[in-house]
């Protein structure tokens, strides 16, 4: 269970890892 929970965290974070960018480019785009 704790094993599965990590790995659920480190997809969350490479998930964000690409996401993030794209949305600040994004925001700065925008504005």
């Amino acid at each position: 269970m704790n094993k599965k929970k990590k790995n659920v965290w480190i997809w969350n974070v490479n998930i964000w890892g690409k996401v993030w960018p794209d949305f600040i480019i994004l925001i700065i785009n925008y504005f």
